[in-house]
This record gives structure tokens, C-alpha cells and sequence, in this order.
């Protein structure tokens, strides 16, 4: 598409994958909200790493974005948060991530 400028619609890119999912006319914000309040409830570091993981993988090699993944993971398994997701599952309970 980048080289033929050729356009296709929502449900086509939905099928072939650069749109992970289509919502109706009028509920984006509806939408964004729902995916915004799963992320919420995830270890604020893990979020942030993820982003920063994401950002500076692009336009690396394979190898060096598995490497800089490899490094957050390393610097998130030394938090309190770390600890807590796997102490709240065994207690069956919500964890209380605290972003430390």
C-alpha cells in the first residue's frame, strides 16, 4: 500500500492486520476509554517499559530489540510491583501495584 498508494477500508485492514480492530461510527471514544481502563490496571513500570521497549525498537535489528526488551525485564524484576502481580494471583485477590 505504501508503494501503490493503493486504499483499502476498514473491515480490509482489520483482515490483513495493520488495524487491530474497527468500531462502529460514534463509539471511538467509547472504545478508547474500555482499552484505556484494561491498561490501567496493569503495573504502571511494565506499562511504561513496554512503551519505552516499543519506541526505541524501531528501526533495530531483531536481535538488539529482544536485547532491550531483555533489560527492561531485568530492571522491572528488581520492583516491588514485580513481586506483587504473582503474590495476588496465589492470594486470589486484585493486585495493588504502587509504580515501585
Amino acid at each position: 500500500m505504501t508503494l501503490t498508494g493503493e486504499r483499502i477500508d476498514a473491515s480490509e485492514a482489520h483482515r490483513i492486520g495493520p488495524v487491530s480492530d474497527v468500531v462502529a461510527t460514534g463509539s471511538l471514544a467509547e472504545e478508547a476509554e474500555r482499552i484505556a481502563t484494561r491498561v490501567s490496571v496493569n503495573p504502571p513500570l511494565g506499562v511504561q517499559s513496554a512503551k519505552e521497549a516499543t519506541l526505541r525498537s524501531i528501526g533495530r535489528t531483531l536481535e538488539d530489540a529482544l536485547h532491550l526488551e531483555h533489560m527492561f525485564f531485568a530492571s522491572l524484576a528488581k520492583t516491588e510491583d514485580y513481586v506483587e502481580g504473582p503474590r495476588a494471583f496465589a492470594e486470589k485477590r486484585d493486585p495493588d501495584f504502587k509504580g515501585r
